[in-house]
């Protein structure tokens, strides 16, 4: 993989006017600046200089091997959410040296503000390959801090779907007309985490009919193509978690808890507690509809069992992404 050029003129990314509005369908209010960036092809989309700035950090980390990049990109103050891994940039030379050799393949890169996450897939030499949703804030030019959430890939002749869990092409099929849309990109950024809180919370499964698509291609490997299939998943667990509540004692908890909900053209990644789970969901929107999805799931870690102390989920996290 090459280093992502930065050759490429700025260009002026236009305030989310309409964002005051949206925001009120999830009760926040929140104030976005306009601000510069500068543009650098990947794939078939241009990315922002954040967006280019962590991408050429994990590129010459994981795929070029070298060992100065940490020191390059990333801060001395390192705060990590991994559960294994402590916070500090020692504890990240130490894994990647313990990672030894392996391929890593980038997917889609999503962001706002100073928060981006890439979709990636880790083949070691030996053992279990990986799909990993790397999520990277960074702070004053360098990478502040991280989440992740990883799982075993599914080979693609074993999904229900008969589609892969991962595509190292998956970046060159942006649809380009999404891109410079800002109305577009805000509306999908907001109805994603709005329309899982509808079916996992409140079980409203009238949304299927006018937010998702009945073609709603599927990646998760345990789910088949179209909207019936996952009406049908979603409804099926709805009634096991009712029958699960009714006999215990334990207070109701949302099924489904949104944290960073990051956006480029048409994808969507939304990062979420989904019961015991940490799950990021990948959305592709087709004319203001649910159309394609991804997701990577990895049972949630409390926080006084990880390295760091730190939690692998925090519903108050969504606020960092607006911090320009």
């Amino acid at each position: 993989m090459a280093i992502v050029p930065s050759t490429k003129p700025s260009r002026r990314i236009p305030m989310r006017d309409i964002l005051f509005s949206s925001l009120a369908l999830i009760g926040l209010n929140i104030t976005l600046l306009a601000v510069h960036t500068e543009a650098h092809k990947y794939g078939n989309v241009w990315l922002s200089e954040t967006e280019a700035f962590v991408l050429n950090a994990v590129t010459e980390l994981f795929v070029l091997k070298q060992s100065d990049a940490v020191d390059k990109y990333w801060s001395p103050n390192y705060i990590q959410h991994n559960p294994l891994v402590a916070n500090g940039t020692a504890a990240l030379k130490s894994l990647t040296a313990f990672l030894g050799n392996f391929t890593y393949e980038t997917g889609f890169v999503v962001s706002s503000g100073p928060v981006v996450a890439i979709r990636s897939r880790l083949t070691p030499e030996r053992g279990n390959v990986s799909l990993v949703v790397d999520i990277f804030r960074v702070e004053k030019g360098k990478i502040m801090e991280h989440w992740d959430v990883i799982q075993d890939e599914v080979p693609t002749n074993q999904t229900v779907s008969g589609l892969p869990m991962f595509d190292p092409a998956e970046h060159h099929s942006y649809n380009l007309s999404s891109c410079y849309d800002e109305e577009t990109e805000t509306r999908n950024m907001l109805l994603a985490p709005w329309g899982l809180n509808k079916i996992f919370n409140q079980f409203d499964s009238a949304v299927f009919d006018k937010f998702w698509d009945p073609v709603y291609l599927q990646h998760n490997p345990g789910v088949a193509s179209g909207s019936a299939a996952l009406r049908g998943f979603i409804v099926a667990n709805a009634n096991a978690s009712a029958s699960a509540n009714a006999t215990t004692a334990a207070a109701a908890t949302p099924n489904w808890q949104g944290g960073f909900s990051l956006v480029k053209c048409d994808i969507v990644f939304t990062h979420a507690r989904v019961g015991d789970s940490v799950v990021v969901d990948t959305f592709r929107f087709r004319d203001g509809r649910f159309y394609e999805h991804w997701d990577i799931a990895q049972t949630e870690v409390p926080a006084n069992r990880t390295a760091s102390g730190l939690s692998m989920f925090d519903p108050e996290e969504f606020s960092l992404q607006f911090a320009y």
